[in-house]
């Protein structure tokens, strides 16, 4: 089968699919007659080392959800890339999720189209960096997770392009060692945070928050319970802190 061209399937009109199949058999669908679809999920099994996507989303203009996963069949593959331009046909897209186990760094040029994404979840990979040109265009983003990965470090100022970001998730990251106050600088609309279980030598420093004025929840480890009055009186208790351990 040279092309599996989904026009075939009378899929046309159809507004949601979920398509879970080799990556061999992804490097043959178009897409470009599914000019309806709203809600796309993909999961691609058996794929091996150096995976390079060669396909594209070409035509789904009114794609407005859609979901990645891909799944290695083996743990010695070097690199897996996705190209830069492979959601520009994606304008109305609100809602992104990419998780991919071999996914390292984040290719900012992914998201330079996606001006009316509203939730990006980059959970579950092995992202080592965060970069603030990676959110330049991200204008309305009110939801970002990074919950699970490798991030080492959070430079001051990274989120500050996200002004309406309202939920922040960045828990299960134990390669992350500190967070200074300015890292947060610029989400002025701020409402959760979700930093559990970061590195073991992790140091909460009381004045984390101070440059979050929406702030109202903060999930945090149960061994900085011991904190929990002094950092009630240092926010007059305008932010709750959660220690379960669930």
């Amino acid at each position: 089968v040279e092309t599996i061209d989904l026009n075939y399937f009378h899929l046309t009109s159809i507004e949601t699919l979920y398509i879970n199949c080799s990556k061999c058999l992804f490097e043959k669908i178009i897409f470009s007659k599914l000019c309806n679809l709203k809600t796309l999920s993909l999961n691609l099994t058996e794929i091996k080392s150096s995976f390079v996507i060669k396909s594209n989303l070409k035509g789904l203009k009114k794609l407005e959800e859609l979901v990645i996963v891909f799944d290695f069949n083996d743990s010695d593959g070097d690199y897996f890339e996705i190209p830069s331009h492979f959601f520009d046909d994606l304008e109305r897209l609100t809602f992104l999720k990419i998780e991919v186990k071999k996914m390292i760094i984040v290719n900012r040029k992914w998201f330079s189209k996606l001006s009316n994404l509203k939730s990006l979840d980059l959970s579950g990979n092995d992202i080592i960096r965060v970069t603030k040109k990676m959110f330049k265009h991200l204008k309305n983003l009110t939801s970002l997770s990074l919950r699970k990965n490798r991030i080492y470090k959070l430079k001051d100022g990274v989120f500050s392009h996200l002004e309406n970001l309202e939920n922040l998730d960045i828990s299960q990251n134990d390669k992350l060692r500190e967070l200074k106050p300015q890292v947060f600088s610029g989400l002025d609309k701020l409402i959760n945070l979700d930093m559990k279980y970061l590195n073991y030598q992790f140091q909460l420093d009381i004045d984390l928050f101070q440059n979050l004025p929406s702030l109202k929840r903060v999930r945090l480890d149960e061994r900085f319970k011991e904190l929990e009055s002094v950092l009630y009186e240092n926010y007059e208790s305008k932010i709750k802190f959660d220690f379960n351990s669930i």
